[in-house]
């Protein structure tokens, strides 16, 4: 299942008129209606049934304030429909949790790492644990967080490859055992983030692989407009009827006000907002970066425990709001739920054993990372003016080696 949420604390105590069209990106109530009957013959977002979703769950007393509620109560049995027939679209198995979310001060994405092998929406065995969905991409108005549910192939391609195929324009350099050059320095397409959609958006729709399996693109991520920093939250689903992009491309969020995308498999919103209201710091929730990572983390976990087509093994990518003069940073943040090893081979003797990381794709105008292996700690990158953080584990590499980093090989598509 797939929406988007908007959520506040206290948000019964603090709703007023303008308060609901605000957190979905529109001045008032009325405005956002007006928007959301647009969106039954044409796209727009909020869509109905996720601005409703945002009034029904103020509680009876706050209906009572507000007359536009009942019309928004149908608009939302109209826009469940919708959701429902967007997901019908495909005979698949909904696979991979995404989680978004963005505040005043930062963007969010967190999403499992598994994939798996299904035969007629039957569970069959894991594929692959530790397997990529995530590409950060900075485009010419700011950096944003590409991650996708679906298909984990494109023939033999892996779908997160193919998407930076998409984005870079131009083919990967390999090494001879055919493993991807892990960095690579050139000169690749500059394109806004709109124009970055909308190319993904154009790619989904012309590739025949998705039309029997689908592919959803969860985005989320800072954009300048005008001067000033807004937020983008996104989403690129193929369906029957072709690729469509439902979101917002200047979300607005003030003071401890905030927004949640849910992307790929069930989970429900309300235990959502449930560990929202259970967590011991709200205030840091949605102030702090790093609290706020590591709360959609944990819901992650959880959900894997119970659902077998999501994975324990998490990536998180924070976006921390950036001053004019001060640094500009990515920070990505692996957290396996058991521990993951590769080797170091030596020239004689066994091979040593070591915890790794696993780091996704960075596309830039000024070049890429591909997908990376690493050991001894994290580490920090240089792209275009910004710094792409690498928060690893906590271990001391084996006998004294400082840090060691490699591309990665992927295994091939089950047969």
């Amino acid at each position: 299942m797939s929406g988007l949420y908007f959520h506040s604390p206290r948000l019964a105590s603090l709703l007023r008129p303008s308060v609901i069209g605000r957190l979905a990106g529109y001045e008032d109530v009325n405005d956002a209606q007006r928007c959301a009957a647009i969106g039954r013959s044409a796209p727009c977002w909020p869509p109905a049934h996720c601005m409703a979703k945002s009034i029904a769950r103020c509680g009876p007393a706050a209906r009572r304030r507000h007359p536009h509620v009942a019309q928004a109560s149908a608009q939302a049995d109209a826009g469940q429909s919708l959701l429902a027939g967007l997901q019908s679209g495909h005979t698949c198995v909904v696979m991979t949790l995404i989680l978004t979310a963005i505040t005043a001060t930062c963007v969010v994405q967190a999403s499992d790492r598994l994939t798996t092998q299904w035969r007629a929406q039957r569970f069959v065995k894991e594929h692959d644990a530790i397997a990529n969905k995530t590409v950060t991409y900075l485009a010419y108005d700011g950096p944003m967080v590409i991650s996708f549910s679906g298909i984990a192939y494109i023939r033999d391609e892996p779908t997160d490859n193919w998407i930076a195929r998409q984005l870079t324009g131009a083919e990967f350099i390999r090494m001879p055992d055919d493993r991807i050059m892990s960095t690579n320095f050139q000169r690749l397409p500059i394109r806004t983030m709109n124009e970055a959609c909308w190319l993904l958006q154009k790619a989904i729709d012309a590739e025949d692989a998705f039309n029997s399996s689908g592919l959803t693109l969860a985005i989320g991520g800072w954009r300048i407009r005008r001067c000033r920093l807004v937020q983008i939250l996104l989403e690129i689903v193929k369906t029957k009827t072709g690729a469509q992009r439902k979101g917002h491309m200047r979300v607005r969020t003030t003071g401890y006000n905030s927004a949640f995308c849910i992307t790929g498999a069930d989970f429900p919103f309300d235990d959502l907002k449930t560990a929202v209201i259970a967590h011991s710091n709200q205030r840091a929730l949605f102030a702090d970066p790093q609290t706020l990572s590591a709360f959609l983390t944990e819901m992650i976990v959880r959900t894997s425990r119970t659902n077998r087509a999501v994975g324990s093994d998490v990536m998180s990518m924070k976006i921390p709001r950036w001053q004019p003069e001060g640094p500009r940073r990515v920070v990505i943040r692996y957290k396996p739920e058991i521990e993951r090893y590769s080797a170091v081979l030596q020239n004689a003797g066994p091979a040593i054993p070591f915890q790794s990381a696993f780091w996704p794709w960075i596309v830039t105008p000024a070049g890429m990372r591909a997908l990376t292996v690493s050991t001894g700690g994290g580490m920090i990158g240089h792209l275009c003016g910004w710094e792409f953080v690498h928060e690893a584990p906590s271990v001391a590499a084996p006998r004294g080696l400082l840090f060691g980093e490699s591309s990665l090989e992927r295994p091939k598509p089950p047969r």
